[in-house]
Parts: C-alpha cells; structure tokens; sequence
C-alpha cells in the first residue's frame, strides 16, 4: 500500500494513533497533532494532505475529522473502518475491546455502552453535524473513498461505510466506494488490487 502511494509521488506519515483506541479522544488529538506538524512544514500544504485509516484506525480518522480537523482535510480513505460504535456493540464480536478501549467493562448492557459512546460514535458525530449546519456540512468533509469488502465479518458493509454515506449524502457531501465482492475484512490481502485504486483516488484529490 505505501510502495502504491509512493510511486504515485504521494508522501507517507504515520501515527501509531496511541495503540488499541478504537478511536478515542487521545487517538484523535494524535492524528490531529501529525497533521499539524506535517502541514505547519514549509511546502506542505494542508490542500493536498489526506488521511487515511483501517478497523480501529478508522475511527480515529473520521473522529479528527470531524472534530481538530474539520474543513481541514482534502480527502481521507477509510478503509474497513469502524465507523459505528452501535454496530460494534449490537454485533458482539468487538464489543469488549472497543469498550475497555474507553475505560468500560466489557459486560456492559449494550443500551448502555452505546449512550456511553454516542458522543465518540463516528456516525453519530456526523449526524449531529449534518442536524447542526444542514447543508453546509458538505464543505467541511473531506473528500471521501470508501474501500471496503462486502461481507466484512468484523465491520458490517451495511452498519459502516454504507451508513456513513447515507448521512453524507443527506447533506450533499462528496463520496465513493471502493466495494470488493465476495470479501471480508482483509482488504488489505488483495495488495495491488486494492491500494491502486486508493493511490489514484489521492492522486486526483490532489491533482498529482
């Protein structure tokens, strides 16, 4: 995925992201202080500075966005990403790590984890924004690819990606999808397959 990136001539940084934060508020401000100290950098502009996350790290993303770094980035890939903590939750298989993640026992009912983390859902963040500012959310989200597979055992294609899109569509907001049939979670096993569509995606974000 980098090599794709690099020899497309698009420069890699990244973020451990504060290790297993299912994107959690110390995860956000770590994507947010890489961002700024790469666009506070002589010839880098924040106008061609993306991000992109996997799983976990795909929470983290779309919470920078949506929060430090909203209407400040061009164009982001999250890529099977958690992007509903609802999901997550109601789903079963990830409950516990994400909920230890933000300091709660994995035994919670779930109507009470999901209250717990509605303000750090990703989904609901952005509905909330949507609800607040109508259609003018569209120009503070970035340019969106999704890449995900279609029967995702991990992050429901239904319950993420496509829910996500459905809010920003709903404000007029610019997305895609990278859907790879009859695959799971491993997107990342299809190599070339599915990181050259991602390079040309940044690549046309950022008129490279």
């Amino acid at each position: 995925f980098l090599n794709s990136l690099l020899n497309k001539g698009i420069a890699v940084a990244g973020s451990h992201g504060t290790g297993n934060h299912w994107g959690r508020p110390d995860a956000v401000a770590a994507y947010g202080a890489l961002f700024n100290a790469l666009t506070y950098q002589p010839g880098l502009s924040s106008s061609q500075t993306g991000l992109m996350g996997g799983g976990l790290g795909g929470a983290a993303l779309w919470n920078s966005v949506t929060g430090p770094l909203l209407g400040r980035v061009k164009a982001v890939v999250p890529q099977q990403a958690t992007l509903s903590y609802e999901s997550v939750i109601t789903a079963g298989k990830f409950k516990g790590p994400l909920l230890e993640a933000y300091g709660l026992p994995a035994n919670t009912p779930n109507d009470l984890a999901i209250a717990a983390l509605k303000y750090n859902d990703p989904l609901n963040r952005t509905r909330l924004l949507v609800a607040q500012h109508g259609h003018k959310a569209a120009s503070l989200f970035p340019e969106v690819m999704f890449v995900h597979g279609d029967i995702d055992e991990n992050m429901l294609y239904e319950e993420n990606p496509i829910a996500l899109s459905e809010v920003l569509k709903s404000c007029g907001a610019n997305y895609s999808f990278e859907t790879f049939k009859g695959i799971g979670h491993a997107t990342y096993d299809l190599r070339e397959k599915a990181s050259t569509p991602i390079a040309a995606f940044f690549q046309k974000s950022f008129n490279i």
